[in-house]
């Protein structure tokens, strides 16, 4: 259905000036068959309030279309082409050219040909994204910006989002390094893992939970944990008693 919908759209713009506005006395009504769509993108900061079609250009077998603003636009071997033909320049805007093209036999310069609003788009300010990027006044980042996590500090990019994070949960755990050395470093009385495991997140507490029949007493004042079982009597099976041994006498 998708197809048969986009063919019946090119083939009615044949018949019509769409996407060039209708002009009386003009050169426009005999484009009707030569631009059939179009989809032109500006991305600087100068608006074209009305976009023009200014020149077709003969080039041997190409046609070379000129527009408002953008870089040429070439149909390339219009005579052997197969139509409709759909061609961008390299801002990457998109003309869909009809058969009629064949028929412009010389350069040919266009007076108020416009473009439909519709089909024209202007991507400004916010929807050029960021080009630099700087902090504390110093000299603006530009290019490709990688960011990296390090030491308490975490990166998490949602969408278009970026949050920096300066927090003892974030980014990459601090190990016993000596940073400074003026500053003592207590590695030595921290329990940093139990068994090799340590804590989900980098300043975290440790949570030993007691479960069926382990039991778990805190001394602080000793700097103590205490880990023990619990059973009761019916919860330990009985041992057993050995298989009787018979002595036999001859």
């Amino acid at each position: 259905m998708g197809d048969s919908l986009i063919i019946d759209w090119i083939n009615e713009n044949e018949n019509r000036s769409y996407p060039l506005q209708y002009i009386p006395n003009s050169a426009g009504s005999a484009l009707d068959n030569v631009i059939l769509d179009a989809a032109i993108f500006y991305d600087g900061e100068t608006i074209h309030n009305i976009v023009y079609l200014t020149e077709i250009e003969v080039s041997g077998n190409d046609r070379i279309i000129k527009i408002t603003g953008q870089p040429n636009f070439t149909a390339a071997s219009v005579a052997t082409a197969t139509y409709p033909l759909y061609i961008r320049n390299s801002k990457k805007s998109l003309l869909v050219i009809g058969s009629g093209i064949k028929d412009i036999a010389e350069t040919t310069v266009y007076e108020n040909v416009r473009f439909e609003g519709s089909v024209c788009y202007f991507f400004t300010k916010p929807w050029r994204g960021v080009s630099s990027l700087g902090f504390n006044n110093a000299t603006p980042l530009t290019g490709e910006i990688v960011f990296e996590e390090g030491y308490q500090f975490g990166i998490d990019v949602t969408g278009s989002v970026i949050e920096l994070d300066a927090n003892r949960n974030k980014g990459e755990p601090i190990g016993c390094t000596k940073f400074f050395n003026s500053i003592p470093d207590d590695c030595s009385s921290i329990i940093s893992f139990m068994n090799g495991v340590g804590v989900v997140n980098q300043g975290d507490n440790f949570q030993l939970v007691a479960g069926p029949n382990i039991s778990i007493f805190n001394d602080p004042e000793n700097h103590r944990i205490y880990i023990g079982l619990n059973f009761e009597k019916d919860d330990v099976c009985e041992t057993p008693l050995p298989r009787p041994h018979a002595t036999l006498q001859l």
